[in-house]
């Protein structure tokens, strides 16, 4: 199995702020095809249904699975988004680091979420199957 790495995004020190990594992966909509990575091409990165993703912000591992589109045409194609919810608490006492990312490289940080999530896979769906409940 190889695991799919996503380049690190090191603007901030996130090692050093509490908070929620989440990492989805989730069907590519129609306008976008052509930016993401196909059921086959990931099969075949992880050598079956189960696979790994490092996320961008601590390089830590995140076991994903592709069984919920088992059914669906090999050549659907799957883009892989991540996210880092820093501590609301963190946020108000520290201000000084959240300045506004660089505008020459990807990220986003969001400041608070109630919902404690540490991993998140969004469930596909596709014309072979309805999604399950």
């Amino acid at each position: 199995m190889k695991p799919l790495r996503m380049p690190p995004i090191d603007f901030l020190d996130y090692a050093s702020i509490p908070g929620q990594i989440i990492v989805k992966l989730q069907e590519v909509p129609p306008h976008m095809q052509g930016h993401g990575f196909s059921l086959a091409a990931l099969r075949k990165r992880f050598g079956g249904e189960e696979g790994i993703i490092i996320d961008p912000y601590h390089q830590k591992e995140h076991a994903v699975s592709l069984a919920p589109w088992r059914d669906c045409d090999p050549a659907t194609q799957f883009a892989v988004f991540t996210n880092f919810i820093a501590d609301n608490d963190f946020v108000l006492q520290h201000p000084e680091k959240f300045q506004p990312a660089p505008t020459d490289r990807p990220g986003i940080v969001v400041d608070t979420s109630k919902e404690r999530v540490e991993e998140a896979l969004v469930r596909g769906v596709c014309p072979a199957r309805p999604p399950e409940q």
